[in-house]
């Protein structure tokens, strides 16, 4: 199911500014102290980067490629061919994501698949650890940064919410008049 991905090279520039543009609480410079800890993988098209229930290894930001992000249906079965049903939502380019299951260290609540070939830098738990151990201060702004990106998702997820339950209730007051 999992396909060991091949560690394709990206530049330092590169990892920096995806560093830059997902954590604003971390400068520039401290973007260079960030890089000893972080890997890089290839992913074929159609391939489960993780999946629901795993437990969470690593958290990654894309550095080419699109991947989906979905949900398995109430009843536990297996993705259909074409997940459309199921799509929480679509990443592409410089987006970060498993941040939640790995700051919470609970099971994934999604699953991740490629939907092109895809090139992602990791940041893995055992790095996490020892950044927290050798850089502390830059540790605690990583953690903020994320925090902030969960609340920001947490924020249009209930939006999205309040939005449907219009829609539901809209659509119910058309079929009983």
């Amino acid at each position: 199911m999992y396909e060991i991905p091949e560690e394709p090279e990206i530049s330092d520039q590169v990892k920096q500014e995806l560093l830059s543009d997902n954590f604003p609480g971390i400068s520039p410079e401290d973007t260079v102290s960030v890089l000893p800890f972080l890997t890089s993988s290839n992913y074929q098209k159609d391939t489960m980067i993780f999946t629901e229930g795993d437990v969470s290894e690593f958290i990654c930001i894309i550095v080419s490629g699109e991947i989906i992000v979905v949900k398995e249906d109430s009843k536990h079965l297996r993705f259909d061919s074409n997940y459309e049903h199921q799509i929480i939502t679509r990443l592409h380019k410089g987006q970060l994501f498993g941040e939640l299951a790995f700051i919470d260290e609970l099971p994934r609540s999604a699953s991740a698949v490629t939907v092109s070939e895809t090139v992602v830098i990791k940041l893995d738990r055992d790095n996490f650890d020892k950044m927290r151990d050798e850089h502390p201060r830059l540790w605690g702004n990583f953690i903020l940064s994320i925090s902030k990106l969960v609340c920001t998702r947490l924020r249009r997820s209930g939006g999205a919410l309040v939005d449907l339950r219009l829609s539901i209730d809209s659509a119910l007051s058309a079929l009983s008049n």
